[in-house]
């Protein structure tokens, strides 16, 4: 049976005849007398019987879909079910009942649609407010009050969203331009003569206005126009959110360049604070350059800035001197102990001292570790400064400077030697873990470098020294490396590691325990215990396997102007090169690997975890505890 439309329905209800039943015959609908033909016989609906319940049936069903058809399949069923009967019997289908719901279907469609434009303008408009802010969504809003596109938002979405985007962008400029004018209002009162003067009284703020320069004043207002920008950005997160600054953040942020000015004027050369600082290192302000004093208020200036944070308005707790002093000491140590360290590494006595770290004769190392251990000195006298140490016994800070250049050089040689120590343990065949351990750890604390690729480099110029001096010492290394002495190396100091750290972990707990204390702490203490043995073997055996590996590597052309015009030749010689690399890296990655997880290695790992606990009793003595192997 094919489908009806609803508006048949709706036609044939709305006829006015005085009948109210309806029922539907083919394509049709039409109101039921209370007779009907059957098999060309006119009989009574009373007497239909089965066959009357099932025609009321079909016209209840047929009416059914007709408002899914409508409606969709949601409305229409609830369209049905508010008016259908639901005593569980067959009914005729009744004018009342179409009418009644097809009315609560277009209601329901009607509120539908309402519903769906409301959420599709809150949508546009919640994207509005994110991006500019609560005040320019209102006006929008205000905007589009109204407007019977906005209220049909459902229908044309995406049009719509570009046109209020349009809307929004032209009033947020209209807003912006009113929260900058307001802005430059502000400062432009703050130019007037007095005003600043007047503020700082106000604010107790003590401030010696004759040492202060139309160019301080300038520099002032210009910080705080920052800082007022950065207040009328309601939202961190989206940077076109802007809103109108409140007069209390303005005057704390004014207030807070006053003191920033205060101080500033307090700490700048010719300051009773500066010379005092300076005189501490030994120092007059004549040791540092004009150009240094000059560039010193635009340092104090940035750090003091920093404190007041982005909207100027984090309050200043406590004395600033301790921040102001440790600003003109790094200024210092920038501007004076650079020269002297440099100075003092370029000297002739300084040259020779180092010259036989330059086995091939290459100016670029001599320069390389002048640079290096002058930059290691000037950090570490930084360093004593900043701790407050005193530096009257060695004749001032720069005495204090060309000393401690010396004395990197000091620390070099002694990890150099360790180092070649280190060579000699690793070509021998049995490890010697306690020796191993205090080898690794003196390298570790005197081979100090100014960068993570520092310590590289260091290691390819002191082993190029000692293989210069000793050829038999690379010999035996490469030899240990080929026959799998190295890997068995590496996997015992691993296993006796591992086996370590169990062992204490495990007298730990027993500990806690003991004294009523939650073993999981053992867990966290463990590694701070074992690092003074563990730590540099890790940091010396990592470094020098990269390093040592680097120097069995053949060169590979790169550049890929050179890779153009290698000949045939050639790319079969950067082929190899290749290869061989490749093969170099495998070799030295396994010995790593064998290191960070190593297999099972009872006899050894026992010895090494032995030889690496002489080196802790005094942490074991401190902990309370006692470990064997």
């Amino acid at each position: 049976m094919s489908a009806i439309e609803l508006s048949s329905f709706v036609n044939a209800a709305q006829i006015d005849s005085g009948l109210d039943k309806l029922h539907t015959v083919e394509n049709a609908v039409t109101e039921r007398t209370s007779h009907t033909a059957v098999g060309g016989k006119l009989l009574s609906w009373a007497k239909l019987n089965t066959t009357g319940d099932s025609q009321k049936s079909a016209d209840q069903s047929r009416f059914q879909e007709a408002l899914k058809d409508k409606f969709g399949a949601e409305v229409g069923e609830a369209a049905y079910n508010a008016f259908a009967p639901s005593d569980g019997k067959s009914h005729s289908l009744t004018k009342t009942q179409v009418l009644d719901s097809v009315e609560f279907g277009l209601t329901k469609e009607e509120n539908n649609t309402k519903q769906q434009n409301k959420d599709a303008g809150s949508d546009i408009l919640a994207g509005t407010r994110k991006t500019y802010g609560d005040a320019v969504a209102a006006k929008v809003t205000t905007l589009l009050e109204g407007s019977s596109k906005f209220a049909r938002t459902s229908e044309n979405t995406g049009q719509l969203k570009e046109t209020i985007g349009e809307i929004a962008k032209g009033v947020f400029q209209e807003h912006l331009g009113l929260i900058n004018e307001d802005i430059t209002a502000r400062i432009s009162q703050l130019k007037e003569p007095g005003a600043l003067e007047a503020i700082a009284t106000s604010a107790s703020i003590d401030i010696d206005w004759g040492t202060v320069s139309a160019e301080d004043k300038t520099a002032l207002l210009a910080n705080l126009e920052k800082k007022l920008i950065k207040q009328s950005h309601a939202n961190p997160q989206e940077p076109k959110a802007r809103q109108f600054v409140n007069d209390e953040k303005v005057d704390l942020a004014t207030t807070n360049q006053l003191q920033i000015l205060s101080e500033i004027k307090t700490a700048l050369p010719g300051s009773e604070f500066f010379n005092r600082v300076l005189g501490d290192l030994g120092l007059s302000p004549e040791d540092i350059s004009e150009q240094v004093q000059g560039k010193l208020a635009d340092d104090l200036s940035h750090e003091l800035q920093i404190i007041l944070g982005e909207d100027g308005t984090k309050e200043i707790k406590g004395d600033l001197k301790s921040t102001e002093k440790k600003i003109i000491l790094q200024a210092v140590s920038m501007a004076l102990l650079k020269d002297v360290s440099r100075a003092e590494a370029k000297t002739p006595e300084f040259t020779a001292a180092i010259s036989h770290f330059d086995t091939e004769g290459d100016p670029k190392t001599t320069a390389y570790l002048e640079k290096l251990l002058s930059h290691l000195a000037r950090s570490q006298v930084e360093a004593d400064m900043l701790a407050g140490k005193s530096f009257s016994e060695v004749g001032g800070v720069a005495g204090a400077t060309k000393a401690e250049v010396w004395n990197q050089l000091t620390h070099l040689e002694t990890a150099s030697n360790a180092l070649e120590e280190f060579v000699g343990l690793l070509a021998d065949q049995e490890l010697d873990a306690s020796k191993f351990g205090e080898v690794a750890k003196s390298y570790a604390e005197n081979a100090k470098s100014s960068g993570a690729d520092d310590i590289g480099k260091i290691l390819d110029i002191q082993l190029n020294k000692i293989f210069k001096e000793q050829p038999e010492a690379k010999q035996q290394l490469l030899q240990a490396v080929e026959n799998g002495q190295l890997l068995n190396h590496a996997n015992a100091l691993g296993a006796g590691i591992n086996l370590l750290r169990d062992t204490v972990e495990n007298q730990l707990i027993v500990k806690a325990n003991r004294d009523g204390i939650d073993p999981d702490y053992a867990v966290l203490e463990v590694n701070t215990l074992t690092a003074t043995a563990t730590r540099p073997i890790d940091y010396l055996l990592s470094n020098f396997v990269a390093t040592i590996s680097n120097q069995e590597k053949l060169p590979v052309v790169n550049a890929q102007a050179d890779l153009a015009n290698l000949s045939e030749t050639g790319q079969a010689q950067k082929d190899v090169a290749v290869k061989h690399n490749e093969q170099v890296d495998q070799k030295y990655n396994s010995i790593m690997q064998a290191f960070a997880d190593p297999q099972e290695d009872k006899e050894n790992g026992s010895k090494v975890a032995a030889g690496l606990a002489l080196n802790l009793q005094d942490q074991f003595r401190d902990y309370g505890i006692t470990v064997t192997f």
